[in-house]
């Protein structure tokens, strides 16, 4: 007989192996596939592509990032290191104004290094949306599931649309958990058939009411884009998305089987500087390299959380997600942002015209208390801020004088079509203007539409004429002038109008007064610094002011108080544009003089005039400050250009024949006072085309003894006038 204690082991034992066989041929159904893979590899990781099978999504003509000045020159502060060792950062990168400031990679990981987005691949697939919408494949961002899927209909009446999966909130039955082993997550990961978990949801509750986080919807959407493209998710993202931001490196999407559906809701491998391409996209609202890949609203509306919806977990109304992208807010700021769990981000602040990507193999399990967002974000952006705000500011600002048009420059500009081309007149400043971080001319004529051109007096001008100052590169027109109202009211709003539908603001004459609100002064940033402008005439040769129209005069009360209330909290350097002073006089008046001062003493840096059409001198106002060692530094702290003269006219005169470009190159670093660097460049108008010519080219091209001899006169006359800034 066996004893007892041995029939009970073997008993045990029985049951044990019966056990593990049971599990063994349970696992073994395909059905079971997924789990399989989730035992062996347990919780997804960043780097776990090579064990699905994976599709690649190309990059076309692919461009580094350009190196900014201050290239890696900062280093992350010191109280934050330990905390990016403790998330297991892989990867730090910030861009800003479009140039690579810093990065930082640990763990043998590099700039070219593959890793998985996670659920910032959402904002991929909300990309994709938003360009399937401008093909027209979609109809719009409310067009029915079921046109698509019929199976998705209404719930209580009330169809399911684009808009309420891209804002998650499509009303469905799919429960987001990562901790467990059978949820449709963890089946999505590691399963191999995408299809058969998303088309079995059910819709449970009204779309459009409440925002849940749901993967599934956003796998949905991929399925919407492949049957509106008849291209995979893949192939229409490289074409559409992934070539034209000109991605340095070639991405990896991985699949649910060999020649399967993307995982859209994750999965897409790439490197940092690339996922940096995708914050900068909607840094540039859609535009890359001045095309427009997604539309600018559209890139508004994902990136603008939808507070239609309530955020169900909470039970507030929804303050944090729009299509597929995540919005918080800190410091006053709204940023944007791309985020997926393993600590995964690409911020978008563009306040600071900065991104930021972290990328790395964990992230806090804690969100902040109020703002619902994980808490180790406040690491990755406060670490930002601080290298930001070290990171010296440069802008170059480029000032053209008076843009006028007389009649034989109108005829001079006439084409063989019977239309007008500036191109000619504008070919030889555009290298110079193109150089300018912002560049400003004083518009002095009123366009038209209607082919009725006259000069002076009254000064009515084609349209063509702004399609040329967007091509070189002009981005503002001051516009309060002693010609502003030659074309009347309709003159103004069509001058307006052109400028606008060209992308170029404008100051000094308004509209209405919500226009006024927002362009008086006109706020302009650029490579982190901001500008305030103001605009003044001293009149406009007697016309009355349009009803509905405003202009602003010069008024030394007026000037005052506005420069006095303006809030230079949030703005580095004060421009004011004036068109004052005496024709044809090459020296300031006392008015021009005690404006300037007065622009000056209330904290204006920069005093620029206009009107003389004769150039009238700059004058440079020196200081000085002590650095730590106790040496003391001289610098420019504010400029007065009292005249610019004219860019391009009909005037002939001596001293009327051209005018100056200058240049302002601005400087802000921390604990150091904004410094101002002037310097000019003297520009002839040459017949018959009106040629605006720098002594780069006029120097070198063959004139007639009569013409070099004006020619040299007008620069000796302004070297002379200009010498302490003489080239």
């Amino acid at each position: 007989m066996i004893p007892y204690n041995a029939r009970k082991v073997r008993i045990v034992a029985g049951l044990v192996a019966f056990c593990v066989l049971s599990v063994s041929l349970w696992l073994a159904y395909p059905f079971n596939y997924y789990i399989r893979r989730a035992l062996v590899h347990l919780m997804p990781k960043i780097d776990q592509y090579p064990i699905f099978e994976n599709r690649i999504v190309k990059t076309g003509d692919p461009q580094p990032w350009p190196l900014s000045e201050y290239y890696n020159k900062l280093s992350i502060p010191d109280k934050y290191v330990k905390e990016f060792d403790e998330y297991g950062t892989i990867a730090y990168v910030i861009i800003q104004n479009g140039e690579l400031l810093f990065e930082q990679y640990w763990d043998d990981y590099s700039p070219r290094s593959h890793s998985n987005s996670f659920s910032m691949a959402k904002s991929i697939i909300s990309f994709a949306i938003g360009c399937a919408i401008d093909d027209g494949v979609i109809n719009h961002i409310d067009q029915p599931v079921s046109d698509f899927f019929p199976q998705f209909g209404s719930y209580n009446g009330k169809q399911m649309t684009i808009r309420h999966l891209l804002t998650m909130s499509a009303g469905v039955d799919f429960q987001e958990t990562y901790t467990s082993l059978f949820s449709p997550t963890t089946q999505l990961y590691y399963g191999n058939d995408l299809g058969k978990i998303i088309f079995g949801m059910k819709q449970i509750e009204e779309p459009g009411v409440n925002f849940v986080y749901q993967s599934g919807v956003t796998q949905l959407l991929a399925f919407i884009l492949e049957k509106a493209t008849g291209e995979n998710v893949s192939s229409y993202v490289s074409r559409r998305l992934w070539m034209p931001i000109q991605a340095e490196e070639n991405a990896l999407w991985s699949l649910d089987h060999k020649d399967g559906s993307e995982k859209a809701y994750c999965c897409f491998n790439s490197n940092a500087r690339d996922f940096a391409r995708l914050g900068q996209l909607v840094l540039n609202e859609g535009q890359w390299n001045g095309t427009q890949i997604v539309s600018e609203q559209y890139i508004t509306d994902a990136t603008t959380a939808d507070s239609s919806l309530i955020f169900k977990k909470y039970e507030e109304t929804n303050r944090h997600y729009g299509y597929q992208f995540w919005v918080l807010e800190k410091n006053g700021m709204k940023i944007p942002y791309l985020r997926g769990i393993k600590g995964q981000y690409v911020f978008i602040i563009p306040e600071k015209k900065a991104i930021v990507v972290r990328l790395g193999h964990k992230r806090s399990d804690r969100e902040t208390d109020d703002r619902h967002y994980p808490a180790d974000v406040d690491i990755w952006l406060d670490a930002a801020f601080e290298m930001l705000d070290e990171t010296p500011k440069h802008a170059r600002l480029i000032f053209g004088g008076d843009l006028m048009q007389h009649i034989p420059q109108v005829n001079a500009a006439k084409d063989n079509s019977g239309g007008y081309d500036y191109t000619e007149s504008f070919r030889y400043v555009k290298p110079i203007f193109e150089q300018a971080d912002l560049a400003f001319i004083n518009l002095e004529t009123t366009l038209t539409t209607s082919g009725y051109y006259t000069g002076y007096p009254l000064f009515r001008s084609p349209k063509e004429i702004v399609k040329t100052l967007n091509d070189i590169g002009v981005d503002v027109t001051v516009m309060a002038n002693n010609h502003v109202f030659d074309g009347g009211k309709n003159g103004v709003i069509t001058t307006l109008k052109l400028l606008d539908a060209a992308g170029i603001k404008h100051t000094g004459v308004f509209t209405d007064s919500r226009l006024f609100v927002r362009n008086h002064p006109l706020l302009l940033q650029t490579k982190g610094l901001t500008f305030a402008l103001f605009n003044y005439t001293y009149g406009t040769n007697g016309l009355p002011t349009p009803e509905g129209l405003s202009v602003n005069r010069i008024d030394s009360f007026t000037i005052a108080r506005d420069l006095a209330l303006t809030d230079r909290a949030g703005i580095d350097c004060i421009i004011v544009f004036f068109h004052w002073g005496y024709e044809y006089f090459r020296y300031p008046n006392e008015e021009q003089k005690a404006l300037a001062e007065l622009c000056h003493r209330y904290g204006a840096e920069i005093v620029i005039g206009s009107h003389p059409h004769v150039i009238q001198p700059i004058i440079a106002h020196k200081n000085t400050y002590t650095e730590s060692s106790g040496e003391e530094i001289d610098y420019t702290d504010h400029v007065t250009i009292y005249s610019l003269g004219n860019l391009v006219s009909g005037q002939r005169d001596r001293y009327q024949d051209g005018g100056i470009i200058v240049a302002l190159d601005i400087t802000k670093e921390r604990n150091k006072p904004l410094t101002i660097n002037a310097s000019y460049t003297p520009v002839w108008v040459r017949l018959p085309k009106y040629s605006i010519l720098p002594p780069s080219v006029a120097d070198t091209i063959t004139m007639s003894t009569p013409e070099r001899h004006t020619y040299e006169q007008f620069i000796n006359d302004t070297r002379q006038l200009l010498s302490p800034y003489a080239k």
